[in-house]
C-alpha cells in the first residue's frame, strides 16, 4: 500500500480523536433471553459494547448491568419513569454469583426528580460487593420485591450474565 494512503488514514483518525485498538474482552455477558440488549456507554467496545440488560414497559425504563472496574464489584440499576408512584428498595434485591447469595456491602440510591424540559423521575442505584466479579462465570439478578408501583410489586423474571471472553475491537476518543 503507498506510504500517502497510509499516512492519510491514520492522520483522520488523530484528527478525529479516535484510536482503534485490537483487544480481547472478558466480561459478564447479558443474556438476550432476558431483556434488549443495550448500551452502557458510547464509546468503547464495539463487539461487546451491549453489555446491559433493558426492559420498559408503558410505566418503566429498566436498565441493568455488572461492573468491576479493578477496586470495586457493583450492579448498577438505572430506572427511569413518567410516575411518581414508582419506588424502589435495592436491600430486596439478591444477587446470585455463581448461584450462590452474595452479600452487599454498600448501597447508594440518587432518586432524581424531573428536570426543566423532562417529565422523567430516575433512579441511579449502585449495590456494591466485597467479592470480586472477576472471578465469577455467572451472576443472576434478582429483583424479586424490590420495584413497586403504586404500591402494587412490579414481579420481574431473573437477569442472568455469564463470562464470556470475546476478540474486540476498543475505539478509544477524546470525543467521550
Amino acid at each position: 500500500m503507498p506510504k500517502l494512503p497510509v499516512f492519510l488514514i491514520c492522520f483522520s483518525l488523530f484528527l478525529s480523536g479516535c484510536v482503534p485498538i485490537p483487544t480481547s474482552r472478558t466480561y459478564l455477558a447479558p443474556n438476550p433471553d432476558d431483556g434488549i440488549l443495550t448500551t452502557s456507554q458510547g464509546c468503547g467496545y464495539q463487539r461487546t459494547g451491549k453489555d446491559a440488560l433493558s426492559r420498559e414497559t408503558d410505566d418503566y425504563y429498566l436498565k441493568i448491568k455488572p461492573s468491576d472496574d479493578g477496586t470495586h464489584s457493583y450492579v448498577g440499576i438505572y430506572i427511569q419513569t413518567e410516575s411518581d408512584g414508582i419506588e424502589f428498595d435495592p436491600n430486596k434485591v439478591k444477587i446470585l454469583g455463581d448461584g450462590i447469595a452474595m452479600t452487599t456491602s454498600k448501597v447508594t440510591v440518587d432518586k432524581r426528580p424531573p428536570r426543566k424540559g423532562s417529565e422523567y423521575i430516575s433512579f441511579f442505584i449502585n449495590i456494591f460487593y466485597p467479592e470480586d466479579f472477576d472471578t465469577l462465570n455467572s451472576l443472576e439478578v434478582k429483583l424479586g420485591d424490590a420495584m413497586t408501583l403504586n404500591g402494587a410489586p412490579v414481579k420481574q423474571a431473573p437477569l442472568r450474565f455469564n463470562r464470556a471472553t470475546v476478540s474486540d475491537v476498543f475505539l478509544a476518543s477524546i470525543n467521550c
